[in-house]
């Protein structure tokens, strides 16, 4: 499964995919990170306002950085309407 995710988004590396039950609506749940730098790619999307943090299925992973970027107002958060 791993391997389909890398091959359909070439610049990432998935680190685990796996088809969830009924909490992801058998949808693919993958931690991808950019294949040159390492970085994790939902925590820069969360850090630069793009992404949510749901705790429900991350543990609160992101949390930090999606609070931050929406008390900077970064990203989605620019709108002030949130």
């Amino acid at each position: 499964m791993a391997d389909s995710v890398s091959r359909k988004t070439g610049c990432l590396r998935a680190e685990a995919a796996t088809i969830a039950s009924a909490f992801s609506y058998e949808r693919i749940v993958a931690a991808c990170r950019f294949k040159r730098s390492g970085a994790d790619v939902a925590a820069r999307m969360a850090r630069a306002g793009y992404a949510v943090d749901w705790r429900r299925f991350s543990a609160g992973y992101y949390a930090a950085a999606a609070d931050q970027a929406r008390a900077d107002h970064a990203g989605l958060w620019r709108a002030r309407r949130f």
